[in-house]
């Protein structure tokens, strides 16, 4: 559960009622964003998502390999997850 001092609930509440967040923006409207599929030429699936200043870049990769002759109704599916150093000083030196 999110803690909240009284003054913090009292800015937040005073922002709903006059229909004003911090950004200037009103209650209702969005941020502008921009998002393209299809970005990663050798990837079988990828992403990109641009919302203020922040950079967002998905890629998926597929191999399909066969099955087991003394098992064939069991598969196996393996995932794995890469950060660029980029994204934040706790990726530095892990994957990418």
């Amino acid at each position: 559960a999110l803690l909240l001092s009284a003054s913090e609930r009292k800015f937040i509440g005073k922002g709903i009622e006059q229909d004003v967040r911090n950004d200037g923006r009103q209650r209702m409207d969005h941020r502008y964003f921009d998002l393209k599929t299809n970005v990663v030429l050798n990837a079988n699936g990828s992403a990109r998502l641009k919302l203020d200043h922040t950079d967002v870049l998905v890629a998926v990769k597929v191999g399909i390999e066969e099955c087991s002759v003394s098992a064939p109704d069991v598969g196996r599916v393996e995932c794995s997850v890469d950060c660029a150093p980029s994204a934040s000083l706790r990726f530095e030196g892990r994957g990418a």
